[in-house]
This record gives structure tokens, C-alpha cells and sequence, in this order.
């Protein structure tokens, strides 16, 4: 097997964040057997969460975050579960977590990432930046977006055409967080440390 799809203990080949995805992604068939066979839940617990898997009256993806809760404790230990909820939490689009310098660096190890300098982001909009670091084809697109309510900065919905990045918004001085929709993302790093 090539080692494309894998996943290592190491934290250096496989993140915190990256652990816990692939486990939150397990099928609900398999689920209940890797619990059994990777952590230390009572046999009760996996029981409850075999019956109601195969009632269909489950909420859906509880037993995979159990399981990866379990599996990234003891792989990582509650530092790195703590990094990957919260860096799970913080790429939900439109999500209230917060978002800080070790939040965003470990998003950089998964996330599409760029550089760019102060002056590509200070009082540029949402379109211009988005398009200068690749996450939008084109300027009128991230209009677009931000008229149809897919526009993000950090998390927050930009929903005025003309909204400009500000110092404020540039977290621990280095760091922008920019969506397009639910699913495209891409941090931006800034080359130049605020004064």
C-alpha cells in the first residue's frame, strides 16, 4: 500500500487534526469494531451505540467523534485532542470559534495556504484579496459570492461588496482566514509583521 491515504502516529507525518478527521470519517459499519478494537470504552457504551446505528435512529456521526476522541487522547494526548476539536471546530464555515495563532497554524499544516504582504490585504476588499490569493478566479466572482452569503473572513460573513480588511481583522498579526461557500478555504500568511 503506498502511503498516500495513511495515517501515522507521528504528529510530524500525520497531524492531531488530521488523526482526528480520518477517524471522524469512518463508516458507521466500521465504527462500532474499531472501538472495540482501539480504545478502552466499556462494552456497554459500544452496545448502545450498535443498537441505535442499526435502528437508524442515531445522530448521525456521534459514534465516529467518540471514537476519535478516544483514539486522538491516547495517541495525542489531551493537548493534541484539545487542537483538533478546536481546529475541526474553527474550519466549520460561519463557526463562532475562536480563532487564534495555534488554531490557524495548525490549520496551515491541512488547509490550501498562501503569502502575501501587508499591502496585498491592508484596505483591500474581500474580492481583491480572495482573488490575489488564489482562493477566486476573479474579482466580479468574489462579488458574486459575497452576494450570494458565501463570503467569509475569519469565519465571519462579509456580506457588503465593499468591506476592507482592516489590522483588526489580522489575527496575532500574521493570519487571515478566507472562505468561498462551505468548503473552500485558504489561510493567508502575512509576509510582514504588523508595526
Amino acid at each position: 500500500k503506498s502511503e498516500e491515504g495513511a495515517i501515522w502516529l507521528d504528529p510530524e507525518k500525520t497531524s492531531p487534526y488530521q488523526f482526528y478527521q480520518y477517524l471522524v470519517r469512518v463508516s458507521d459499519e466500521d465504527v462500532c469494531k474499531l472501538m472495540r478494537m482501539l480504545t478502552f470504552m466499556e462494552l456497554e457504551e459500544i452496545e448502545t451505540f450498535e443498537k441505535a446505528i442499526a435502528s437508524g435512529e442515531f445522530t448521525p456521526n456521534a459514534a465516529q467523534k467518540r471514537l476519535a476522541e478516544e483514539v486522538t487522547r491516547f495517541v495525542h494526548g489531551e493537548e493534541g485532542l484539545s487542537i483538533a476539536q478546536r481546529v475541526t471546530e474553527a474550519a466549520a464555515p460561519g463557526s463562532k470559534a475562536t480563532l487564534d495563532v495555534t488554531v490557524l497554524e495548525e490549520i496551515a499544516k491541512d488547509m490550501p495556504h498562501t503569502l502575501l504582504s501587508l499591502e496585498d490585504v491592508l484596505e483591500k476588499t474581500y474580492a481583491d484579496v480572495a482573488a490575489k490569493a488564489g482562493l477566486l478566479a476573479s474579482k466580479s466572482e468574489g462579488a458574486r459570492i459575497i452576494k450570494n452569503g458565501g463570503a467569509y473572513v475569519n469565519n465571519e460573513k462579509i456580506e457588503d461588496t465593499q468591506f476592507l480588511i482592516e489590522k483588526k481583522h489580522i489575527i496575532g498579526e500574521k493570519y487571515l482566514l478566507f472562505g468561498a461557500g462551505k468548503k473552500k478555504k485558504i489561510l493567508i500568511k502575512i509576509e510582514k509583521q504588523l508595526a
